[in-house]
Order: structure tokens, then C-alpha cells, then sequence
């Protein structure tokens, strides 16, 4: 089937019978004139097919219409992880229904090795957000100081508007779980400590020990987040030969790597130990046993991001914003008899 020949502004006008800058103010909702008019004119620009030049449009309105996206892989989980994925989704879906598109940031263009600015400034982004990033990189803290608008889903710098998961309560709320389930020797298995995700996750832990002076518990450090570092750190646990009721996993990926370790050493989830992981990632609900875990809105993250930076491209200032999280009981947690 032969594609239909797109129209341009001066036939769209020949069509219409109204000046090209009648026609202009029309397809760009700018300008003073009836809304019988626009509205004309839009059904004329559908019927023949007219897509508006992008770069005259953002010649125009002196607007590039492009948000540069940082996401910064140093814990090697990839584009695809389940949790960044879906609030990247959140994100995208928002953006472009105010007509916006994103471009990864990345150091290098044409071969040539350049900073988060300078890419920002050769493609002229209007602002940019922050999926997540490494807390020791020296890029972000110039995107700070030129002024750029941007908004981040990861805390770490006090003048970035942020939106993330509430884990403070987070890390309360799981440990709070587990002492109503009678539990009282509680370990923590914590992210990175250079994450303030993995800090405010063990700080939340802490409080709640600190409030009950009857919970044994002990504390083990992941260097990431990963199936493999969950798997490592029970080890250490097993090794102990005094076993925990419970254990609080700072992440879920780290949560399937416990229960493999404690499998394989024949210790039962739940009936010999309980584990509550963080993030509800989506499959988890399916494996056996089903993961009991503290669930991030993940969507509502990305949404919120794309809404508090498209204010601030506008001129709006924004402040930072902490999304609820929520128990989701499933099978890995009981009542410790």
C-alpha cells in the first residue's frame, strides 16, 4: 500500500484558505484566532496527512523539546532490571504526553569524550533526570552549578529535587513485620552503604532494634545488589551455626540468592527461617515460595519525576517528594513458634 504523500504549511494553507501564519498559530496553539478556526485547520492538516517540521517547531518556540536521561550503570544491572525499568516506562509515558522526547546521556559523541554538560549543552537538552547514578562521579554536581532543571529518582545531592521510595519507612515497616510475627533474632542483609537507598533501608532497621531491646541481630554488607551477593552473604549467615528467625534482604534480586543459599544448606523457608525482600519485583510473585516483600510505586516514581521536571523547564520551582511504600505478604514469612 503506497504511504500518503505528507502536505506542507503552504499547501496546508491553499487547502484552508487562511494565511500561512494563521495556519502556524493554529498548529501551534499560539496566537489569537477563533477556535472554529484552529479547529478547522486541524481537520484539514489530519486529512492530508500534514507532521509538522520538528526543527522549525523548535526553531519557533526556542525550545529543543528533549530531556537528556542519566542512568548510570556501576552496579551492573542493566537497562533491563525489573525495578528502574518500569520507572523509566512511568517517566517516558509522562514526558511525551507534554511532547517531549529523551536521549540518553552518554560521554562520548562522535568518538570524542565529553562531559554530562557538554553533551547537554551540544544537544541542547532542556533538562534532565537522574535514574540513578554512581554517588562518587564528579558529572553530576557541574549539572548543579549550570543551572540545568533536573530531578532524580536516587537520592544523594541535597539541591536535586528527588522522588523516591519513602525507605526509611521501608526498612521500619519490614523489621516492624517480623517482630509482629514474634520473631526476635533478626539479621539484616543491607545494600551498598554508597547508596542512600541501602542506608535509609538499614537506618529503618536499626530503629526499630534500638525500640525493642529483646532482638538479637546482626548486620552484613552486599557490595551490590545482585542474586549472587544475597547467595554470599548467607553463606556468612550459615557459617555462624547460630541461625536467625528472620532476616530482613535489602533487595529482592538478593532475597532469591539467600533462599538459594539456605536450600542448599537444607534450611526451610519459612518454617525454619522467614525472609522479607525490597522493591516487589513483578515475576517474584511466582516463585516458590512466593516472595513477601516491601513494595515501591515504581510507575508513581517516574511519573512524578517526569511531572516535578517538566515544572521546573517551565519556570516552577519543585521540592523533593517521598512515595509510601507497603508490606505485600506472600509465602516466605510465619509466625515464629
Amino acid at each position: 500500500m503506497k504511504m500518503k504523500q505528507k502536505a506542507n504549511i503552504y499547501e496546508l494553507a491553499t487547502k484552508s484558505g487562511f494565511s500561512v501564519s494563521t495556519v502556524s498559530k493554529a498548529l501551534n496553539h499560539t496566537g489569537r484566532i477563533s477556535e472554529a478556526t484552529r479547529q478547522k485547520i486541524l481537520k484539514i492538516a489530519s486529512e492530508l496527512n500534514y507532521i509538522p517540521s520538528y526543527h522549525a517547531k523548535a526553531l519557533s518556540l526556542n525550545k529543543s523539546w528533549i530531556i537528556g536521561i542519566i542512568y548510570s550503570d556501576n552496579l551492573g544491572i542493566g537497562f533491563s532490571h525489573p525495578h528502574f525499568s518500569v520507572i523509566l516506562e512511568g517517566f517516558k509515558q509522562e514526558v511525551e504526553k507534554e511532547g517531549y522526547e529523551i536521549t540518553f546521556i552518554n560521554r562520548n559523541m562522535g568518538k570524542r569524550s565529553m562531559s554530562y554538560l557538554e553533551f547537554c549543552q551540544y544537544r541542547q537538552v532542556e533538562g534532565v533526570f537522574i535514574v540513578n547514578y554512581y554517588s562518587l562521579s564528579k558529572q553530576v554536581p557541574q549539572l548543579i552549578e549550570s543551572g540545568l532543571p533536573l530531578v532524580s529518582a536516587d537520592a544523594g545531592f541535597d539541591h536535586i529535587p528527588t522522588v523516591t521510595s519513602n525507605d526509611l519507612l521501608g526498612g521500619v515497616l519490614a523489621t516492624q513485620y517480623l517482630y509482629k510475627l514474634s520473631h526476635r533474632k533478626i539479621d539484616h542483609i543491607a545494600g551498598p552503604s554508597y547508596t542512600i537507598s541501602a542506608q535509609q533501608r538499614k537506618k529503618g532497621f536499626m530503629q526499630v532494634v534500638s525500640e525493642h531491646q529483646d532482638i538479637i541481630s546482626h548486620i552484613y554488607e552486599a557490595n551490590n545488589y545482585s542474586i549472587e551477593d544475597g547467595y554470599q552473604q548467607a553463606l556468612k549467615i550459615i557459617e555462624k551455626n547460630d541461625l536467625p528467625t528472620a532476616i530482613f534482604v535489602a533487595g529482592d534480586f538478593m532475597a532469591l540468592g539467600v533462599i538459594q543459599a539456605l536450600k542448599e544448606h537444607h534450611v526451610r523457608v519459612p518454617e525454619d527461617i522467614s525472609i522479607i525482600g525490597y522493591d516487589d519485583l513483578e515475576f517474584l510473585k511466582y516463585s516458590q515460595p512466593a516472595l513477601t516483600t516491601v513494595s515501591q510505586n515504581k510507575l508513581e516514581i517516574g511519573k512524578r519525576a517526569a511531572q516535578y521536571l517538566i515544572q521546573q523547564i517551565n519556570g516552577e520551582t519543585v521540592s523533593s517528594l517521598n512515595v509510601d511504600v507497603e508490606i505485600i505478604e506472600r509465602e516466605t514469612c510465619q509466625k515464629c513458634l
